[in-house]
């Protein structure tokens, strides 16, 4: 064949080469709605709040309702401990649960919080904190609102989950903002010793932990004397202080406090 010249061979040739870029380019675009249905898949957040709804459900509880601002304050506490490298409700310098969830819009400090960490997925996460009893009285509190953040990133991934009662007509599960314990959501490894340096003290009536009011102590407004339990996380255990958690911490005439030794 002589430069210039185009046989029908060249012209079957190019008519093949034109229908393989034709495929090529309806494969490209099939895979490009692909990956777009998978940019749309729930955030690990969202998939955890359906998981504990679920729980909820199967306990005859109301489900709670995504308030953005709690997600807010959760995704804020997420990156606050992978960026210091700390595994705990309130890291050094950094605003308390309480002071979170107001610094994102919520109307309420009277909060309540789960953290997780390592764990691959939502589904473990949720299945950790049901099996704290600490944990899992919070999942079954009275609450509203919800939030959960989800940060798969360096030294996590990382989980939190944040409930209120602000925006709903049901009562707060305290009449005063309840602190949040200073000890580590549930982990996959093995569970770590207490705290050191911490106090957990849980103060009520006397009636509320089954003693008698002492003589002496005036009833005023039909209310008894406020005893108060001092757990010294020195000198105690996982099972006594998940005890307490579980049976006190979670009543409207309890209120749960943890400070640091010698303050």
């Amino acid at each position: 064949m002589k430069g210039g010249d185009v046989t029908k061979s060249d012209y079957r040739l190019l008519g093949l080469v034109a229908v393989a870029l034709a495929f090529a380019f309806i494969l490209n675009a099939c895979l490009g709605v692909t990956v777009t249905r998978r940019a749309g898949a729930a955030a690990p957040g969202d998939e955890a709040v359906t998981l504990i709804n679920a729980y909820r459900a199967g306990l005859g509880l109301a489900p709670l309702r995504t308030d953005a601002r709690l997600v807010g304050a959760a995704d804020f506490h997420n990156r606050w401990m992978r960026d210091n490298d700390c595994f705990a409700h309130q890291c050094p310098n950094e605003p308390g649960p309480g002071d979170r969830a107001t610094a994102a819009g919520y109307p309420s400090a009277a909060v309540g919080e789960v953290i997780g960490r390592g764990y691959q997925d939502a589904a473990a996460v949720v299945t950790g904190w049901r099996n704290s009893p600490g944990h899992d009285a919070i999942l079954r509190g009275r609450y509203v609102d919800i939030g959960c953040a989800g940060l798969v990133d360096s030294g996590g991934p990382w989980w939190t989950c944040v409930v209120g009662s602000a925006g709903g007509s049901q009562p707060l599960p305290t009449a005063t903002p309840r602190q949040t314990a200073p000890t580590p959501a549930p982990s996959p490894t093995a569970r770590p010793g207490l705290p050191a340096g911490w106090l957990m003290e849980v103060t009520g009536r006397f009636g509320v932990f089954g003693l008698p009011r002492p003589t002496g102590c005036p009833a005023l407004a039909g209310l008894d004397c406020l005893l108060t339990l001092r757990v010294d996380y020195d000198l105690s255990n996982w099972s006594v202080t998940d005890y307490l958690y579980a049976t006190y911490c979670h009543r409207d005439d309890v209120t749960c406090r943890w400070v640091r030794k010698g303050r």
